[in-house]
């Protein structure tokens, strides 16, 4: 779980947000299915 929290705040602060926002779009039907 904390990994996912570290590349979820990595990904949250990275220096692009439109690939934050596509990654995090991509992550949440991920971990519902987890």
């Amino acid at each position: 779980v904390n990994v996912f929290i570290a590349l979820f705040f990595t990904i949250f602060f990275g220096k692009h947000s439109e690939l934050r926002e596509r990654a995090l779009q991509n992550q949440l039907p991920r971990t519902k299915i987890m």
